[in-house]
């Protein structure tokens, strides 16, 4: 028995003539949504020849284009148990807003593919126009979730920086008498 071993050359070799006249069908294929493995079993060849050859003709597809091109022709990709569970699809999706209890209420912009405090927002939708640069908007009522458009007043940085001790000046003289008519209403009854 004559066992002929291959040399690299000669895998090369084979290679080679499976792929001859076949580079051009190779990118097409790949741009045209076929996978580097779709394409390395079409043609009896490892799925890294195919890569190679589609990289040494320059041609890129970025992750999203083939996730798009494969979804079109209805193949899952990637994290397939999220299909279709995008946005308000998603079972954790809150309406794109977060926060609260007490604290900043932020919400998701599309168009600005970004969180924006709702605040703000508010204040600039009852007003009809942009906040000023350097200006913030006030909770009247201290409570930061409490974004009702009679809550909301804008001033500069230096206002407000001037009006805060002087609402904690009027909040300690409201504890004050309040604590005093406490006192009155215990020693009336």
């Amino acid at each position: 028995m004559d066992l002929k071993i291959k040399s690299r050359s000669d895998k090369w070799y084979s290679t080679y003539h499976k792929l001859k006249g076949k580079y051009q069908y190779i990118v097409q294929a790949y741009l045209s949504g076929k996978s580097c493995t779709d394409l390395a079993n079409e043609l009896g060849v490892d799925y890294r020849t195919i890569q190679y050859h589609i990289h040494k003709a320059g041609v890129m597809r970025s992750r999203s284009d083939a996730i798009r091109l494969a979804s079109s022709q209805g193949k899952a990709v990637g994290f397939s148990w999220l299909k279709d569970r995008y946005g308000e699809n998603n079972p954790y999706w809150k309406g794109g807003r977060h926060g609260g209890n007490g604290d900043y209420v932020f919400i998701w912009i599309p168009k600005l593919r970004k969180y924006v405090r709702e605040h703000r927002l508010v204040w600039e939708q009852t007003h009809g126009k942009k906040l000023p640069r350097g200006w913030c908007v006030h909770h009247l009522n201290g409570i930061f979730s409490d974004n009702r458009p009679e809550n909301l007043i804008a001033m500069s940085m230096k206002s407000h920086d001037n009006y805060i001790p002087k609402l904690k000046e009027q909040i300690r003289s409201l504890e004050v008498e309040n604590a005093r008519l406490r006192r009155q209403l215990e020693e009336v009854m």
